[in-house]
């Protein structure tokens, strides 16, 4: 398969594999759209090995009418213990023991007021490295989106290995984090 940019890019096995894990989340996220925590499902899905191999990844929602910036998941990959495991086996279970991460606790007791509201620009690098900081991380990267009801994504990240940061891994991940606004919030 190719993706076609400036330049045309050959996708290997691992990239074919890669697209067709992101491709079946859709339906995951329809089939269990009842499920408490499905955010940190879709956000454990994209952040492991298989997809983008996150070392840490925190996802917040700007919500400028309620005038709060939240944290809603929380992904390490030191505290996962569902390693290997098929979280969509058993989504509830899975969710509960991901409760249970110190990172997702600490991420999902994040509040502060709305960057929007405020006149800040999500997409602003020095206000966006401030909040990765305080989120413990050290070489962070980010993605922002409009989300519906005038909401805000902001995804907040560290790969594992820098290297893994390729055109075609990002375009894919800027599709990507689409689908964790079809997620509840809390």
């Amino acid at each position: 398969m190719k993706i076609s940019d400036q330049r045309s890019v050959e996708l290997g096995g691992t990239d074919h594999d890669h697209v067709h894990s992101l491709l079946g989340l859709p339906q995951k996220i329809m089939r269990h759209q009842q499920v408490p925590g499905l955010a940190q499902l879709v956000l454990h899905e994209l952040g492991h090995d298989n997809i983008f191999q996150f070392k840490r990844a925190v996802y917040l929602a700007d919500n400028p009418d309620f005038d709060h910036l939240v944290g809603v998941a929380g992904f390490s990959g030191t505290d996962c213990h569902l390693h290997g495991e098929d979280v969509w086996g058993n989504p509830v279970q899975s969710s509960e023991m991901m409760d249970e991460s110190a990172f997702n606790k600490q991420v999902r007791a994040f509040l502060r007021k709305s960057m929007k509201a405020r006149g800040i620009d999500i997409h602003n690098k020095a206000e966006v490295d401030s909040l990765a900081r305080d989120m413990g991380m050290e070489q962070p990267h980010f993605l922002a989106w409009d989300m519906k009801h005038g909401n805000h994504g902001l995804l907040l990240f560290e790969y594992q290995d820098p290297a893994t940061l390729d055109v075609v891994r990002h375009k894919l991940l800027v599709s990507a984090v689409a689908l964790l606004g079809f997620c509840p919030i809390l």
